[in-house]
């Protein structure tokens, strides 16, 4: 089946009132939904996302992505019925490792893979009303129960680009958020991965939807969007270092200078910081770790990874020099996704 949805990423950086218009921008542009970042120290995204759903009512709304080490995952639970209850059953979690704010906040991350497991499982546990007695190896709970309303069949998201994570995406989630899907090359090394997974529970991988999260920049001069996109691809390779398991899923080898460079960085949005390294990233890191271009340039890449199985977009718009953020969030709507679609349908036929 070809993917077909567009969805909107936004970081805390808005206003309630800034939010609530491009909530509505979204929405009159075409958008199928709109996810808000859970990244520390910005605007808090629960409260972005309450404020998101009674701006829409047809916008899906969802967190890219929570963590089982911030809050307690009874709290998660908790948080997110009351968001999915305010938007009448319009959200969807995703949840990953996390890095943003652990190393202000002292914070260890132990045994992600467990962790997530642990959490999926409690949360499910806690959605159905019931009190509940947990006793995991990182997640503890003691007969308690959460007091919202919570639709047991609510879709789960693991977002990760580490390949034990994603086999448990194939295992125990309903979809997986994979950042810098860009290429069909990582496409493929991402399916491998979750049918692994889906054959230990006996599911069909083709069930599990597949998100791409891309940092989008448009420009009629190519080699001004690729610009505006490297610190953007800076951040990503910093997450992942030091193992990079993002850049190997995606076929690339990091230099040795850039690896003593990106040793240096640490996890940061300051873009003097990021653009600092910028001209160590090889030029065709950027075809497989984002998408920026013309219109109809990243249309066709936009449709060459729906018609290889990506079911949803989630585009990060990143401005160059003169543009506007409203501006480029329309663009992606009304310019690039309908040629991306056209070129889906037409590549189906090779693709499958």
């Amino acid at each position: 089946m070809i993917g077909n949805d567009l969805s909107l990423l936004l970081v805390g950086r808005d206003t309630p009132r800034e939010l609530r218009e491009l909530v509505g921008l979204a929405d009159r542009s075409g958008y199928d939904g709109l996810w808000l970042a859970d990244e520390r120290f910005f605007r808090d995204c629960w409260a972005g996302l309450t404020v998101a759903a009674l701006s829409s009512s047809t916008l899906r709304l969802g967190v890219c992505v929570t963590d089982p080490y911030v809050r307690h995952p009874a709290l998660t639970a908790t948080a997110f019925a009351t968001v999915d209850e305010v938007s009448e059953g319009r959200a969807v979690l995703g949840l990953g490792a996390g890095i943003s704010g652990f190393a202000e906040m002292g914070i260890s991350r132990n045994k992600p893979l467990t962790a997530i497991r642990e959490t999926i499982e409690l949360v499910r546990q806690l959605w159905s009303g019931d009190h509940i007695e947990y006793a995991g190896e990182i997640v503890q709970f003691h007969g308690g129960v959460i007091n919202v309303p919570a639709r047991a069949d609510t879709p789960i998201c693991i977002a990760s680009n580490g390949t034990r994570i994603i086999q448990l995406a194939g295992e125990v989630a309903d979809g997986l958020i994979v950042q810098a899907l860009a290429s069909t090359e990582m496409v493929r090394s991402v399916q491998d991965l979750l049918a692994t997974g889906a054959a230990r529970t006996q599911r069909d991988p083709s069930q599990l939807r597949l998100h791409a999260r891309l940092d989008v920049a448009l420009h009629s001069d190519p080699a001004i969007a690729r610009q505006a996109v490297l610190p953007g691809v800076v951040r990503h390779l910093r997450t992942h270092y030091p193992l990079y398991s993002s850049p190997k899923l995606a076929g690339l080898t990091i230099p040795d200078s850039l690896d003593e460079a990106i040793s240096q960085l640490a996890y940061t949005h300051d873009p003097d910081s990021l653009a600092a390294i910028a001209p160590l990233i090889p030029e065709h890191f950027i075809d497989r770790l984002a998408a920026a271009g013309t219109v109809d340039g990243v249309a066709r890449q936009f449709g060459e990874l729906l018609a290889n199985g990506v079911a949803e977009l989630i585009v990060m718009p990143v401005v160059s020099e003169g543009q506007q953020q409203r501006d480029l969030i329309q663009q992606i709507a009304q310019e690039v996704m309908p040629r991306a679609r056209e070129y889906a349908h037409a590549l189906a036929p090779q693709a499958a």
